[in-house]
């Protein structure tokens, strides 16, 4: 066996041994529950008091609201694309075909995630003066 052989068998063997150890390792720390205080803060923070949870069509609207927010992230970022790509195309057909269709794609995209935000902006309303008696979202 040659030395370079021995030093990348004996490489190998020490990353296995490492890598099969590591999460041993790190698992070996102490969990103290009383000393995870954000938890608390967390928990306090999406539901409310510790005596008051918030409803549950309250948390799911508000989960949809910020899934359709990044949509509409996503989809002005597409537009722009879409954008720089017909600028880009340089009298080229199909390249230009080809933005413009990505373009109206995603402007219908956009319209209907506007729409949708709108109308979950709404049922939240109604649902928090519905269940809580408030003016909205806090």
């Amino acid at each position: 066996m040659s030395k370079t052989h021995f030093l990348a068998s004996g490489f190998i063997s020490l990353a296995i041994l490492l890598f099969t150890a590591w999460p041993t390792l790190t698992a070996a720390q102490t969990f103290s529950p009383g000393s995870q205080a954000g938890l608390t803060t967390i928990g306090n923070k999406a539901y409310g008091t510790p005596g008051s949870p918030q409803d549950i069509r309250i948390l799911i609207a508000k989960i949809v609201q910020i899934t359709l927010g990044l949509l509409g992230t996503i989809l002005i970022v597409l537009i722009i694309v879409a954008g720089v790509q017909y600028m880009t195309a340089g009298g080229n057909q199909t390249k230009v075909e080809s933005a413009l269709k990505h373009l109206t794609n995603a402007l219908i995209g956009l319209i209907i995630v506007l729409v949708s935000y709108a109308i979950t902006v709404f049922i939240i309303q109604q649902l928090n003066l519905a269940i809580i008696g408030g003016n909205g979202p806090k």
